[in-house]
């Protein structure tokens, strides 16, 4: 082998590795873009039903809270009553069962 098959022989493999390499920054290029679009797509329904969803939970929860207060007062009166003096002639206990059996 002479020089110039030598040195065109170099050329021709530093050209192929050249594209080579190019094709390999490419695919690489292609593989970020291609996970970010993968992690857009799992938080987009995320951030999506976060903002659609977050005025009726709020809503949900405070009627929660109401309802636990309500509970809480509920409770405080009937042991506030039950912890009244008797009074003779007067079934408190008699009077709170039926209450509790029409409001269920």
């Amino acid at each position: 082998m002479d020089e110039e098959e030598l040195l065109q022989k170099i050329s021709d493999l530093a050209e192929e590795n050249n594209r080579l390499l190019k094709k390999l920054v490419s695919h690489n290029r292609w593989q970020k873009v291609w996970g970010l679009f993968k992690i857009a797509l799992f938080f987009a329904p995320l951030v999506i039903g976060y903002i659609y969803l977050s005025p009726y939970l709020q809503q949900m929860f405070g009627l929660y809270q109401k309802l636990q207060n309500i509970e809480q007062i509920g409770s405080g009166l009937q042991n506030g009553i039950q912890n009244l003096p008797s009074i003779p002639g007067l079934d408190i206990n008699g009077i709170l069962q039926k209450l509790q059996g029409a409001s269920q």
